[in-house]
C-alpha cells in the first residue's frame, strides 16, 4: 500500500511540474488522485470477495484433514485439497487460480493460499494485479464441542412446523457428523420442552429426584396432608406412594425447584434460575409433575388426574443426554411430539444442565476444561404462555396460585426468568444461539435477541426455508469452534 501511496505522489508531482495549461495545472493532480482514490477501492473490494472465499475454503479444508489419523499425512493433505477445491467457486478458480499448501506437523494442519488478483484502475499506478493471502490453523484436539438442542414442542408446533424442526435438526447433526472422526470431539444432547421437561421415567428412583415428597414443590401438590373423605388411605401420601396406589406409572416430568440454594462460588441462588447440583437439601432435588389431587373430586377425578400425565404441559419426549450416537440424536428429533404450552426458561434451564458434569446430568465435560466447549441453541415459535391466571393452568412452576408465576398474565414472570437464566448461562462462559420460528412478537424477538451471546447468533426463521438455513449457519459456526486462528 505505501508503494501505491508513493506512485500516485510522483504520478502528481508529473502533472504539477507541466507547465502545459493553467487548467491542467489546477485539476489534472486532482483528477489523478480521485480517480486512483477510486480505483484503489474498487480494486480492494474485489481482493476482498476474493480473500472471504479463500478463508472459508481453508477452513473446511483444515477441519477436514484434521478428522483423518495424523498418522496418514499424505490422505490428510490430499483430503484438504479436495475440500478446498470444493469451496472454491468455478469461476474464482478459472480467474484468480488460488494455490494451496498444506503443513501437517503435530497436533497441527495449516494450510496457506495465494492467489494474483488482476487490478482494474491500479494500473494506471504501475499495478496490474494484486496478491490475496491467507491462512488457517487447526488444532486436532484443541476445543470438544457439547450441544444442547433446546427445542419447542408446544401445540403451536402441530404440523408443517414441526416437520420442519426435525428437519433442520437432523440436517446440523450430519453436519457436526460429516466427517470421520467427528465423535470424538461431538456430542449433542435433546431437551424437548412445553410447559415443563420430561426427564424419563427411567429416573423415578435417582437421587436427584424427590422421591419421598419432602421438598417444598413436592408439598405444594401433594403432601399437604389433606383429608380425602371419599378415600383417606392417601392421606398425606407422597406423589409417587398415590400413583403406586393407583397402579398408575409416572410420565418422567418434574416441577421446577423453589426456594433457594448455594452456588458454587458459595452465593445463595434461586434453585429454579440456576444450575444447582442436588444435595442432602430436599429442595435441591426435583418433584415429579403431577396435577395436585386436592383439585379432584371423588375417584372419577383422582383417575382424571392421575392420567395427567401428558397433554397440556408436560412433553412426550424425554430429554436426551449427551451422546455422540447420530442415530439415537436423529431417532430422539424424530419422537418429538407437538402439544402444550410454552415455558423457554424451563428449556433453557434444562439445556444448562444437561451440559452440565455433575448431576442430575453428569455427563458433561468438567466445565474447567479449557479443551471443551459447551453450547446451547433454544428455539421457540411462541411466547411465553400459560393463560391467565388459572386453576387449571398446572405447569413445572406448579399450580398458578403458589404464585411462582406471580399474578394476572402469567408469561410476565416467565419473561423476566427467561432474562434472568440467559444472563446466568452465558455468565458460565456458554454460548448461546437462539432461533424464533414463524414468530411475530416483538418482544420475545427481542428477548430472544438478548439472550444469544452475540446478536449475530439470533435468527429469525419466517418459513422452513429460512430455519434450514438458520440451522446450517449454526452448523459451520460450531465446526469453526475447532479453529485455532
Amino acid at each position: 500500500m505505501q508503494k501505491i501511496i508513493k506512485d500516485i505522489k510522483r504520478l502528481v508531482g508529473h502533472f504539477h511540474k507541466s507547465e502545459d495549461g493553467a487548467v491542467a495545472m489546477i485539476y489534472g493532480p486532482m483528477a489523478i488522485v480521485l480517480l486512483l482514490a477510486a480505483g484503489i477501492s474498487i480494486d480492494y473490494a474485489r481482493g476482498y470477495l476474493v480473500k472471504k472465499e479463500i478463508a472459508r475454503a481453508l477452513d473446511a479444508a483444515v477441519l477436514a484433514a484434521g478428522s483423518l489419523p495424523v498418522t496418514d499425512k499424505k490422505a490428510m493433505k490430499k483430503l484438504a485439497r479436495q475440500y478446498f477445491r470444493a469451496n472454491i467457486s468455478v469461476s474464482t478458480r478459472k480467474d484468480y487460480k488460488p494455490t494451496i499448501k498444506v503443513v501437517v506437523k503435530n497436533d497441527e494442519v495449516t494450510a496457506t493460499s495465494s492467489a494474483d488478483v488482476p487490478t482494474i484502475l491500479m494500473k494506471l499506478a504501475g499495478h496490474d494485479t494484486m496478491v490475496v493471502n491467507e491462512k488457517s490453523v487447526v488444532g486436532r484436539t484443541l476445543v470438544n464441542i457439547e450441544v444442547a438442542l433446546v427445542l419447542d414442542n408446544t401445540g403451536s408446533m402441530r404440523g408443517s412446523k414441526m416437520s420442519s424442526l426435525k428437519t433442520a435438526a437432523k440436517t446440523l447433526v450430519d453436519t457436526l457428523y460429516k466427517t470421520k472422526g467427528s465423535s470424538e470431539y461431538v456430542e449433542i444432547a435433546l431437551v424437548p420442552f412445553t410447559g415443563a421437561v420430561n426427564v424419563g421415567s427411567a429416573n423415578k428412583n435417582a437421587t436427584w429426584i424427590d422421591v419421598d415428597g419432602d421438598s417444598v414443590a413436592a408439598q405444594e401438590d401433594y403432601n399437604e396432608n389433606q383429608k380425602y373423605s371419599w378415600n383417606s388411605t392417601i392421606d398425606g401420601l407422597s406423589a409417587f406412594e398415590v400413583l403406586d396406589e393407583y397402579n398408575k406409572s409416572w410420565s418422567g416430568c418434574v416441577r421446577a425447584r423453589v426456594g433457594n440454594g448455594s452456588n458454587g462460588d458459595g452465593s445463595t441462588v434461586d434453585l429454579d434460575l440456576w444450575d444447582v447440583p442436588p444435595s442432602s437439601d430436599a429442595n435441591t432435588k426435583w418433584a415429579p409433575f403431577l396435577k395436585p389431587l386436592y383439585l379432584a373430586s371423588g375417584e372419577g377425578g383422582v383417575n382424571s388426574i392421575l392420567n395427567y400425565n401428558y397433554g397440556d404441559t408436560c412433553p412426550i419426549q424425554p430429554i436426551l443426554p449427551l451422546t455422540n450416537n447420530v442415530n439415537t440424536i436423529k431417532g430422539d428429533i424424530d419422537g418429538m411430539v407437538a402439544d402444550g404450552w410454552t415455558s423457554i426458561p424451563v428449556g433453557l434451564v434444562w439445556g444448562w444442565r444437561v451440559l452440565s458434569s455433575a448431576e442430575p446430568y453428569s455427563e458433561g465435560d468438567a466445565e474447567s476444561n479449557a479443551q471443551n466447549k459447551k453450547v446451547i441453541v433454544v428455539l421457540t415459535d411462541g411466547k411465553n404462555n400459560h393463560s391467565h391466571y388459572d386453576y387449571s393452568v398446572y405447569s413445572a412452576y406448579g399450580m398458578p396460585s403458589k404464585g411462582h408465576l406471580g399474578y394476572g398474565w402469567l408469561g410476565n414472570e416467565l419473561d423476566n426468568k427467561l432474562k434472568a437464566i440467559c444472563t446466568n448461562v452465558k455468565s458460565q462462559d456458554i454460548l448461546i444461539y437462539s432461533i424464533t420460528f414463524q414468530l411475530n412478537d416483538s418482544n420475545t424477538q427481542k428477548l430472544m435477541r438478548d439472550c444469544a451471546t452475540r446478536e449475530d447468533m439470533y435468527f429469525n426463521s419466517p418459513d422452513g426455508s429460512s430455519l434450514q438455513d438458520a440451522f446450517n449457519q449454526i452448523a459451520t459456526g460450531l465446526q469453526r469452534l475447532r479453529l485455532k486462528q
